[in-house]
């Protein structure tokens, strides 16, 4: 049998709840940072982790993230993906740009 733990409970602002209605409706927003809004939004509905995963065709623990993360950082930092360890990526100024990387030729 699973262990079952009591999830946090999301107690948001009128203003941080029209910030995420915008982002979860909006069509210029990043698919990642709509997809969290909805979460978020759903969880302060009280629906539980799996319905809200059955209902954003996703899954249970992708959800359960986005929540423990939004209680423990708050709402606005749960919207970004957090640092990752190891090298950063590289960026370039011109899109399809790639270095050409030399190594020993005779």
């Amino acid at each position: 049998m699973a262990a079952y733990y009591k999830k946090p409970v999301l107690v948001l602002s009128e203003e941080e709840q029209t910030m995420l209605r915008q982002i979860s409706q909006s069509r210029t927003a990043q698919v990642c940072h709509a997809e969290r809004a909805r979460m978020i939004l759903l969880d302060t509905e009280g629906l539980s982790v799996p319905k809200m995963a059955a209902q954003l065709h996703t899954n249970v623990p992708k959800v359960d993230r986005c929540i423990k993360k939004a209680s423990q950082l708050g709402v606005k930092a749960a919207l970004d993906d957090l640092q990752r360890s190891g090298r950063p990526a590289a960026r370039f100024g011109h899109i399809g740009y790639s270095p050409v990387i030399f190594g020993n030729t005779r």
